[in-house]
């Protein structure tokens, strides 16, 4: 990792020092909100397969690895420092259902995953 990845890593970082969020919250606008209610509706399914766009550093999938149980996670974002960010958080919460990380812009979705 060099230098200017590791600034940007430290303000990442420090945002969300600044503004923090808990596990299983995550910002839409200037509101926060809680997952609770993705959590009963994946309660209800068989096969529980998510994928997390626009993750940023993780806070609503921290909180379903650590709710949901048979969970198979996908988090996808453009910022490469954001899912670093987050793989500390995950290292730090020693939390081994390890989801898969995609680095990429929606907008070319299609392009990063094969349709099943």
């Amino acid at each position: 990792m060099n230098k200017s990845d590791k600034i940007k890593i430290k303000k990442t970082q420090n945002f969300y020092n600044k503004y923090p969020l808990s596990d299983g919250e995550f910002r839409r606008g200037s509101s926060v909100l809680k997952t609770e209610d993705i959590q009963i509706n994946l309660k209800e399914l068989e096969r529980k397969k998510v994928l997390d766009c626009g993750c940023g550093t993780g806070n609503t999938s921290i909180y379903l690895l650590n709710n949901v149980e048979n969970l198979e996670l996908t988090l996808f974002d453009i910022s490469v420092n954001s899912l670093k960010v987050f793989k500390e958080r995950l290292r730090k919460n020693k939390n081994n259902n390890l989801p898969n990380l995609v680095l990429g812009d929606v907008l070319n979705l299609s392009s990063k995953f094969k349709k099943e």
